[in-house]
């Protein structure tokens, strides 16, 4: 196969699986998190409870830039088998580390860009909406499920911190 089909059906493919990715990590975080004192007890301990009580806000959230730097590397190698699959999971966590540290900062963006990453935080059941860049595998694995703009969005409103304003 050339160079150009590899891109061409490749980066898709890519984008998909770190979408894929993204949800099987953020649902294990969860369920390996809840427990105090584990490594990855911050997520849930930290990083949930300061975005309830801040409306959404985290200026502390998501991965350092030299954490993308270090998984995109990891990734390099698998460039010669193949070169599309591996720009797409590269593309793909350049969109997580983008977004999920927007959103995070600027909570009018999230809503209108990423309700579903909004409603994982400040909705009653955090257990659904694992995607943060886009809701492909929530729909695919059945775990999307909406608030903002359905009458369950008093729910949501009635967490502590979060405002229609927002």
């Amino acid at each position: 196969m050339n160079l150009s089909l590899h891109l061409i059906l490749g980066i898709p493919v890519g984008i998909v699986m770190a979408n894929g990715i993204e949800w099987l990590v953020h649902k294990n975080i969860h369920q390996r998190g809840r427990q105090r004192g584990k490594f990855w007890s911050f997520h849930l301990h930290a990083h949930h409870v300061a975005t309830r009580a801040r409306g959404f806000v985290d200026p502390n959230c998501g991965p350092r830039p030299r954490m993308i730097l270090w998984a995109c590397a990891v990734l390099v190698p698998f460039a010669f088998v193949s070169p599309g699959i591996c720009i797409g999971l590269i593309l793909g966590t350049i969109a997580y580390w983008y977004t999920h540290h927007r959103a995070h900062r600027d909570p009018a963006w999230a809503i209108k860009w990423m309700p579903w990453h909004v409603e994982h935080h400040m909705s009653p059941n955090e257990e659904e909406n694992w995607c943060i860049t886009f809701p492909l595998f929530d729909w695919i694995m059945g775990t999307r499920v909406k608030y903002i703009g359905t009458p369950r969005e008093a729910e949501l409103l009635d967490i502590q911190g979060w405002s229609k304003s927002v």
